[in-house]
């Protein structure tokens, strides 16, 4: 993980001066055997330093805990709670609902009410080609969003 936070000094955030810093939140949650605990963050972590390269941005180090109630009976999870999280990332979230049809019951039965090893879809679809083309479209996504806050 270490090639994916900043090693910048203010020496040279000075001489870049962006305008505008990504944060990247993840989570220390279980993913199942496969996957180390700080799988969000790392995944957080790609995707913020490749937005800040390839926009000019200034990249903060992560927040690697986040509200991961739904995980809590699986080993190994840290979770806060929402309101610590909200403070921690300081922005106007509190409209961001996401439904979850697919798992009703989430909130209240956890992960382990749907996966007994933690496991939900199928990773083993996963390839380096299909999350390149991901990252791709997240930072040609920023694009969009840069641009609006340059013009405000």
């Amino acid at each position: 993980m270490d090639d994916l936070i900043t090693h910048a000094t203010s020496g040279d955030e000075r001489r870049r001066a962006p305008a505008v810093a990504v944060l990247p939140v993840g989570s220390f949650e279980q993913h199942g055997e496969h996957l180390p605990l700080i799988t969000d963050t790392l995944i957080a972590c790609l995707v913020a330093r490749r937005i800040a390269d390839d926009h000019g941005l200034f990249l903060l180090p992560p927040i690697t805990m986040s509200c991961s109630h739904e995980h809590a009976q699986m080993a190994g999870t840290v979770s806060v709670s929402a309101s610590t999280l909200y403070a921690m990332v300081g922005v106007g979230i509190a409209d961001e609902d996401h439904s979850a049809p697919d798992r009703p019951h989430l909130l209240t039965l956890g992960m382990a009410g749907y996966t007994a090893n933690g496991i939900i879809g199928q990773p083993s679809l996963a390839t380096a080609a299909k999350g390149q083309a991901l990252l791709d479209s997240f930072s040609e996504s920023a694009r969009a969003h840069l641009a609006l806050i340059s013009a405000v």
